[in-house]
This record gives structure tokens, C-alpha cells and sequence, in this order.
């Protein structure tokens, strides 16, 4: 048997269950994370369930860990700090012999 349903999220309305005392029931409609289904079938409640915490160590090496926007903030500063903006033609003039370090083409 086909099923036929309509999932209504983010809404919200009042049912009155008590004329005399003015005692309203609100019901809303919000997603559950285990209703939010991933691309690869999981749902949010178990993807983010699996995470173990947030650190600012920068040597963590166990997985399961997010990052802490201060750890991100140190990252993206030692990585501007080696920044080295050239343009293309710089970048084709080093020819075969360029050096490891990672350059950003600009302009």
C-alpha cells in the first residue's frame, strides 16, 4: 500500500482545552534530528552523537573530536602567516624546480 503523507516542520498552532480558565495547548511542528536523514542514511541524531566533544588542542590525534573556534583561529593564523601571494606568471616562471610550499595564485 502506497502511503501518502505531508510532513509539516516549523509551524505551530493553539487548540483551546479550556473555555472557562482561557487555558490554550500550543502544538508545534519542529524536525527531530532523527527525522533529518543524511545523504549517506544516517540521521543527524546518530552523526552527531558520535561526536565526543570540542578541544582547542592543536595535537589532538583521536578522532571524533570537533574543533574549537579558537583552535581554527590559530590554524588559519599560521597558515596566513605563510601565506605568499604571487600571480600566475610568477608561478610559471619557477618552472620545474618550484619548492614545497604551498602557494596561492592571486589576481
Amino acid at each position: 500500500m502506497a502511503l501518502n503523507e505531508q510532513i509539516v516542520t516549523g509551524r505551530n498552532f493553539r487548540k483551546c482545552i479550556d473555555v472557562a480558565n482561557k487555558l490554550w495547548l500550543r502544538i508545534s511542528f519542529w524536525t527531530k534530528a532523527s527525522d533529518v536523514e543524511f545523504d549517506d542514511g544516517e540521521n543527524a541524531e546518530t552523526k552527531l552523537g558520535a561526536i565526543k566533544g570540542i578541544t582547542a588542542d592543536m595535537n589532538t590525534t583521536e578522532t571524533g573530536y570537533a574543533a574549537d573556534m579558537t583552535a581554527l583561529t590559530q590554524l588559519n593564523n599560521q597558515i596566513m602567516n605563510n601565506f605568499t601571494p604571487i600571480t600566475q606568471a610568477q608561478y610559471n616562471a619557477m618552472g620545474s624546480g618550484r619548492p614545497n610550499r604551498l602557494y596561492f595564485i592571486v589576481g
